[in-house]
């Protein structure tokens, strides 16, 4: 599974046909989407658990 996150209005990723996944951060302030976009990243690393991990 190949997941990725932007800002905006998703860029080049946006027009990616093997990307499975995109969560896009729809606001051009910088801060915000990088604030944003942590938080994405931590609920999915959460969901899925970290590659160190022993389960």
């Amino acid at each position: 599974v190949t997941c990725a996150i932007a800002g905006h209005d998703g860029g080049r990723l946006a027009r990616l046909d093997w990307l499975d996944h995109l969560f896009v951060v729809p606001n051009d302030y910088v801060p915000r989407v990088q604030e944003a976009q942590a938080t994405i990243y931590h609920v999915l690393l959460e969901a899925v658990g970290s590659p160190h991990e022993i389960r």
